[in-house]
């Protein structure tokens, strides 16, 4: 992709503007990206699959993938392509098109239900969706809608020979030899979700796969565990589904399993593109075969599967730590602690444990992990022992201040080391309170969110010295954090509070529907994580607004590190963000034209350019100088349907 194209576009004059660069957050691990993989497609010698997010991923090759921004998060259900172009439908009755799986742009929508399907035939595209939703189209910008009642719940559609089948979700057929005009047909079988046309005949698979050459007439096998996603190719039907398995089958009536499959997620998709099948899946995952027979994860750079539940930093490096959980291949994650020097490539530590890390401190040229049972001391950042001092099972917060590191373990116990080595203990006595989550300090004082299992509030805990604390109620919090002489507290319903003193506490009407995991302050913003992969920004703790997060993978820490952000969360998700804003070409309609805006660049020239419609070339305008002067031109001639517009650095 080219970082420095920016497209807008007017379709009959409704404007659209969307960026083709990357959000300020990047998947850092695994990469390209790391959530599921809905749908994949070849076309123009290009592979393009969707992702769950609203991302999409392109290779050349089926090895190497790039991620692509699309400017928007609507899930993306499914791809195809068709007619010349890649046209992928998905959530919000998103439909959006790319003639090279790069450069995406959206077309309008007659509808904001779910779409899941999209076929092309006859000179026609179809999408179906939910709420019994079908949508025709000839050029992707006039649609016909059919309406078959708010209980249908379309999940794909086909086309073969000259016919377009739309399948629901409890096995009924619709099929048209035009788009235009439905009938049904007997069903199937129950909850399919699948529909092919590969080798002449109309495929359905999950849990028993159809098949028919007309749509009309059904051969049924019985496949246990079944594919979910068929495809045909080098003499070979391959079906792909849950848990990674794989199927092959020579008439597609007699399936076995592929023993060579070197991942255990859930397959979701499969196509053939002349020279190799490609499957893609569950968390990012993609593998290739010639054959069908011996099949090859692509690289993505996968260092630990499993749920990371904290990120910690110095100047210099940045740990990661979570649970132990299931590699490639069904093998056991032995290391759940990942470091890295810049947030973008890591690496396992010398982590030898099996237990979950709860806490990671550095300083000193130390680093401190704690798993709830035991602490685990590196010298040096890469190999770490188990110290010999006992917790309780209740270590849930690890710091390092005031040339000490602290640990809080049961709810009146208090550890600290200067050496990391050598440890002590303190005991205080604090009421209703069943333990600490998270203690930090800031602004001069120690601050912990403590909890309790009677009833469903939480306190904040208060101290100067660590040893003599002041309790103040509050609604359930889980983390908290201080900065710019404020202290900001998280938690359950998207609730947050604020203190400047740590003693009263405000708390505004909840901003997220979210549990609010973590927060944090970089020094001049505060940052919130929600378990749904949301990532929050405040300038002062009261009002927040949400950033473009480029995953939905349940975010669990959020800390800042050399300049960039970093949160982790579940299957091993690393995302990062950096300082560099977003440029954005915006567009408003009036008099005498469409005024074009270059924003969020602060330095370049940009040329200005526009066509007519998608297959038109492009017409220079004028140059716009980003962060001189006024940096915005008119263009008085927007009265054409399908006018695009582009900024291009030079």
């Amino acid at each position: 992709m080219n970082p420095g194209v920016i497209l807008a576009s007017v379709l009959f004059s409704q404007f659209f503007t969307q960026s083709l660069i990357a959000t300020d957050w990047e998947w850092r691990h695994p990469t390209p990206q790391g959530d599921n993989l809905t749908s994949v497609a070849f076309g123009n010698n290009t592979y393009v699959a969707t992702a769950s997010r609203g991302h999409i991923l392109v290779s050349t090759d089926g090895r190497t993938w790039d991620f692509i921004f699309t400017g928007r998060t609507n899930n993306l259900a499914s791809v195809a392509f068709a007619n010349g172009r890649f046209v992928a439908v998905g959530d919000a009755g998103r439909i959006t098109s790319s003639a090279d799986g790069r450069i995406w742009g959206d077309h309008l929508s007659p509808t904001d239900s779910a779409l899941r399907g999209v076929a092309y035939g006859n000179s026609m595209y179809v999408a179906v969706g939910r709420d019994g939703k079908i949508l025709a189209s000839t050029d992707l910008v006039d649609w016909t809608t059919h309406d078959l009642g708010p209980s249908l719940y379309f999940f794909d559609v086909a086309f073969g020979n000259g016919a377009f089948l739309a399948l629901d979700g409890n096995g009924q057929i619709r099929r048209s030899p035009d788009g235009l005009d439905w009938s049904q047909q007997s069903a199937v079988e129950p909850y399919p979700r699948r529909v092919a046309f590969v080798n002449g005949r109309f495929l359905i698979a999950d849990g028993y796969v159809s098949s028919s050459s007309d749509g009309l007439t059904w051969d049924r096998v019985w496949v246990n565990p079944g594919p979910r996603a068929v495809a045909y190719g080098n003499g070979v039907y391959i079906g792909v589904g849950y848990g990674g398995r794989v199927f092959q089958s020579a008439n597609g009536q007699d399936w076995h399993g592929v023993a060579d499959v070197p991942l255990s997620g859930d397959l979701n998709s499969v196509i053939y593109s002349g020279t190799q099948f490609v499957a893609i899946g569950d968390t990012g995952s993609i593998i290739t075969s010639a054959d069908g027979n011996h099949w090859i994860a692509q690289d993505r750079s996968v260092t630990y599967r499993g749920d990371l539940f904290v990120v910690a930093a110095d100047q210099d490096r940045v740990f990661a730590g979570g649970d132990f959980g299931i590699g490639p291949g069904g093998v056991a994650e032995t290391s759940p602690l990942l470091t890295s020097t810049d947030g973008k490539t890591w690496q396992r530590a010398a982590f030898p444990g099996f237990s979950t890390i709860h806490g990671i401190a550095l300083g000193g040229g130390r680093v401190v992990a704690i798993d709830g049972y035991a602490a685990w001391l590196s010298v040096d950042g890469s190999a770490f022992s188990r110290l010999p001092e006992s917790f309780g099972g209740m270590a849930n917060s690890v710091l390092y201040s005031r040339g000490r590191f602290h640990i809080v373990g049961p709810k009146d116990k208090l550890w600290w080391s200067e050496d990391g080595t050598n440890w002590n203990t303190q005991s205080f006595s604090v009421s209703s309170i069943t333990g600490i989550a998270r203690m930090i300090d800031a602004n001069g004082l120690f601050v912990a969110a403590a909890y309790s299992v009677a009833n469903e509030y939480s306190y904040m805990l208060t101290s100067s010295d660590g040893a003599q604390w002041t309790r103040r109620q509050v609604r359930r919090m889980r983390a908290v954090t201080g900065g710019n002489g404020r202290f900001v507290a998280v938690g359950d319903n998207g609730r947050t509070a604020y203190s400047d003193d740590g003693q009263a506490w405000t708390q505004p009407e909840p901003i997220s529907s979210e549990i609010l995991i973590d927060v944090c302050h970089d020094g001049s913003k505060f940052y919130a994580v929600t378990i749904g992969g949301a990532i929050l920004a405040s300038p002062d703790g009261v009002q927040w607004s949400e950033e473009i997060s480029p995953t939905k993978a349940g975010l669990s820490s959020i800390r800042p590190f050399r300049g960039t952000m970093i949160a982790v969360g579940s299957r091993g998700a690393i995302v990062q963000r950096g300082s560099v804003a977003v440029p954005r070409l915006e567009i408003s309609v009036g008099s005498p034209g469409a005024t074009l805006k270059l924003t969020g660049v602060t330095q370049g020239t940009f040329l200005i350019e526009s066509r007519l419609g998608l297959e038109q070339p492009w017409i220079p305008l004028d140059t716009l100088e980003a962060g001189v002067g006024v940096r915005e031109l008119i263009d008085p001639n927007v009265a054409t349907p399908k006018k695009l517009y582009r900024a291009v650095q030079q």
